[in-house]
């Protein structure tokens, strides 16, 4: 039990050092050697953090490997987990990144998988209003941001069970309170 739970902490720290170097994240996650051989599970958590509460996900996008950030996001990762400054990869990605084209590309990988786009940056904008006042003539990821490509039959993306279970519920889907004071909401019949 032991020696499974060091294999897992060792396979944790290569996920957080691979990160920092591009493609070796996505040769890991191809790498038969960091999965169970019978659940074909991955032995190390996606989700670990360093210090500073950056996981892998946040790294790779810092680092600017849009493949690494795509094999991430095949996996059962959270993609809206902030690090220690607030930022989730998808903030990381539009305020550190200087490569417009990289830069679009993991923007919409992260956003194609389920990224929350509504979640509010540091300094109380949206990902979009950041996008639009930062990159005003970056018209394609305006759109990207607040229209994700998820719905394109070409392109069909198997979100993970932690994406899906983020995407089944908005907050704009619950009301606290009816006009008439009572709580929940109720269907009305026609």
């Amino acid at each position: 039990m032991a020696e499974e739970e060091d294999k897992r902490k060792t396979i944790n720290r290569l996920l957080l050092i691979n990160a920092l170097t591009e493609g070796a994240l996505e040769e890991m996650m191809e790498n038969p050697e960091y999965f169970d051989e019978n659940t074909e599970e991955f032995l190390g958590d996606l989700n670990c953090t360093d210090a500073l509460g950056n996981t892998a996900l946040h790294l790779a996008v810092r680092q600017g490997h849009p493949a690494d950030v795509v094999a991430l996001c095949g996996g059962a990762v959270d993609l809206d987990l902030r690090n220690k400054n607030g930022d989730t990869p998808l903030h990381i990605a539009l305020k550190e990144m200087e490569d417009d084209q990289e830069r679009f590309e993991i923007v919409q990988e992260l956003v194609c998988c389920g990224a929350e786009c509504k979640q509010a940056m540091s300094g109380g904008l949206t990902p979009l209003e950041y996008a639009k006042s930062r990159y005003p003539l970056e018209n394609a990821l305006h759109e990207i941001i607040a229209n994700p490509p998820c719905d394109d039959e070409d392109e069909e993306v198997e979100l993970q069970p932690e994406q899906l279970r983020k995407q089944m519920y908005d907050k704009s889907d619950f009301v606290d309170d009816d006009e008439d004071g009572s709580e929940g909401s109720s269907l009305e019949a026609e």
